[in-house]
């Protein structure tokens, strides 16, 4: 994706592609050295930021690391040393939140995850939809990715 195309706003494109096409990733690439918009970008469902200039050698680190589920950005852009962690509001989830979402990277069904948690399926629904309310997704697997990406569970 070009940052400077005609049409669209490039966050009314990321969001619409965040909702129809939730395993496309998006790579943006331009000439823009803003680490302010790459990070607001990163933000809503950009998954890679990278400088023309530096294409070459980044381009197939940015498309590795995406694949595994984190974001990129062009490491020229991060020299001021600020991770995307400190940058990126991460949305609060509470303790039972992320417990839950912890046993959905599992592989947890809701059945599993209520017991578990000495909780019902409904509570367990409750917490989910509250989850994809809060990281803005509309499934499981948009929640894993999402909660992963701000370091809220680990998928490793």
């Amino acid at each position: 994706m070009n940052l400077s195309m005609s049409g669209a706003t490039t966050e009314q494109i990321i969001r619409t592609v965040e909702r129809r096409i939730y395993t496309t990733q998006l790579i943006a690439l331009t000439i823009l050295r803003d680490s302010h918009k790459a990070y607001q970008l990163l933000n809503i469902g950009l998954s890679g930021y990278v400088l023309k200039d530096t294409a070459f050698e980044d381009l197939l680190t940015a498309i590795k690391q995406i694949r595994t589920g984190k974001k990129f950005i062009s490491p020229s852009l991060t020299e001021e040393k600020q991770s995307f962690d400190t940058i990126v509001d991460k949305p609060h989830l509470t303790d039972r939140e992320i417990k839950v979402l912890s046993c959905v990277v599992k592989g947890d069904s809701n059945q599993k995850i209520a017991f578990s948690l000495g909780i019902t399926q409904r509570t367990v629904c409750f917490h989910m939809s509250n989850c994809f309310t809060k990281l803005e997704v509309s499934n499981r697997t948009q929640a894993i990715v999402q909660a992963a990406c701000y370091g809220l569970v680990d998928i490793g």
